[in-house]
């Protein structure tokens, strides 16, 4: 990346003005992927120090500032009695402890990258966004349209006793993602979320529907599995064709949603 002008402002509302004078001004936080790009930013503003590094729990939610690294998302502990370790699970696959301290979670959910597995899991706990301008919106929502310019600034997770399974599909250990599946079984019903199709993490919405129409029963993981498979678009790359990611989909969710169904709830204390 090539940088002309480097601000840090002292306030969320100077940064969010900076952001609006110009399309070439960018928010600088890890800059884990922005710094191999050979992206021209015209204004770069470091929003590191105001204030956005942390994890918050109470009754309903867990909050996670927008500068919060990775690192620190895996290690917690009521991160991890939430979505039942899966956090870290998934993000035991990124590369390196190292890179995983640089990566901040807003930066990452905010780029909407479509090979997250972090994004497929969010949105399978339902997880929301809070913008600085926008306000909180469901992330299910942002990444359908992510509105006008913003800054992130905090990750939230609804607290609620569920069952939380993931599973991502690679090559090799650390490479990214040929597909991520996310499944979460709560008292208000289902969420699926299948992710690097190639593209950005997407419900299932007719599964879901499916499941939590009636009560479950054997053989209902198969049916729900394949219709995801049926109603996601798959595409091609160099990790994977469409048709082979369509078949680990249904293969995978088999075997998700039977261990979420067998399963007991989790919950934060």
């Amino acid at each position: 990346m090539r940088i002309k002008k480097y601000v840090k402002p002292k306030t969320l509302q100077e940064a969010y003005e900076l952001l609006k004078k110009g399309k070439k001004n960018q928010l600088l936080a890890g800059c884990t992927f922005l710094r191999i790009t050979d992206t021209f930013i015209d204004t770069g503003i470091d929003i590191m120090d105001l204030g956005l590094d942390y994890i918050d729990k109470s009754a309903d939610f867990i909050r996670i500032g927008a500068t919060t690294p990775l690192r620190k998302i895996e290690l917690d502990r009521n991160i991890a009695a939430a979505a039942d370790d899966a956090f870290a699970e998934i993000l035991g696959h990124l590369i390196g402890i190292q890179l995983r301290n640089s990566i901040t979670i807003g930066a990452h959910v905010y780029s909407r990258y479509g090979f997250s597995d972090i994004i497929t899991l969010l949105l399978a706990l339902d997880a929301s966004v809070k913008l600085y301008s926008a306000g909180e919106r469901r992330l299910e929502d942002f990444l359908k349209d992510p509105g006008e310019r913003d800054i992130l600034t905090e990750v939230i997770i609804p607290l609620k006793p569920r069952c939380t399974r993931v599973y991502s599909m690679h090559n090799s250990y650390s490479d990214y993602a040929i597909l991520s599946v996310a499944v979460a079984k709560s008292g208000e019903g289902w969420r699926i979320a299948v992710g690097a199709r190639p593209q950005r993490a997407a419900c299932a919405e007719k599964a879901m529907e499916y499941l939590n129409s009636k009560p479950y029963a054997p053989g209902d993981n198969k049916v729900a599995a394949a219709m995801a498979a049926e109603e996601l678009v798959f595409g091609s790359n160099t990790r994977g064709s469409a048709g082979y990611r369509e078949t680990i989909c249904e293969n995978i969710l088999i075997r998700l949603i039977e261990e979420a169904e067998n399963a007991g709830y989790s919950v934060c204390e």
